[in-house]
This record gives C-alpha cells, sequence and structure tokens, in this order.
C-alpha cells in the first residue's frame, strides 16, 4: 500500500485510518505554508517565459539599434562629404580622360 500510514492495519477491515489527515497530505503539494493555493506551475513558467521574451526583444531592439550607428555614416564622413564638389568622383575621372 502506498500510503500505509493513512490505511487500517493490514488484515483489517476498513479503509482510511485519518481520511482528514489523507486528504491534507494529498493537498500539501498545492499548498502554501499560510494554506493559500499556491500558483499553479503553468502560470508561473508563462510569466517567466514572457519575461525571458521581452528582455530578448529589448536586446534585439538594442542591437540593431547598436549596429545601424555603427555601420552608418559618421558625422566626420558626412562633413567630408559636404566639403567635396558635387560632382561625383567618377564624373570627373571620365571628364579627365
Amino acid at each position: 500500500m502506498p500510503y500505509a500510514y493513512a490505511t487500517s492495519a493490514p488484515g483489517t477491515p476498513g479503509g482510511l485510518r485519518n481520511p482528514a489527515g489523507w486528504v491534507l497530505h494529498r493537498l500539501a503539494p498545492w499548498r502554501g505554508p499560510d494554506g493559500t493555493p499556491v500558483t499553479p506551475f503553468s502560470v508561473t513558467h508563462a510569466a517567466a517565459l514572457d519575461a525571458v521574451r521581452a528582455a530578448h526583444l529589448a536586446d534585439t531592439a538594442a542591437n540593431q539599434r547598436a549596429t545601424a550607428a555603427a555601420t552608418g555614416p559618421t558625422p566626420g564622413y558626412r562633413a567630408a562629404r559636404a566639403a567635396l564638389p558635387r560632382e561625383s568622383r567618377r564624373a570627373a575621372f571620365t571628364r579627365a580622360r
């Protein structure tokens, strides 16, 4: 018998010796220390997964912004480009031929 403490002695008729104790024992995993029901694992897991997904999306967005800023023209490049004449180098090279 899996719960020998809760059943009557072997060889004697009867069911549970202490039904209330057996029920409390069986419900213990779903009760907190103060006796209130604990939050189901699925709810806790879903909340943790949502937090991980939000953190991942924030990191991804930050990485995309950093990559865009790093690969774009720098302010020094823009200033140097503005100082050059309007025609392109290729046009100037072609005209010189």
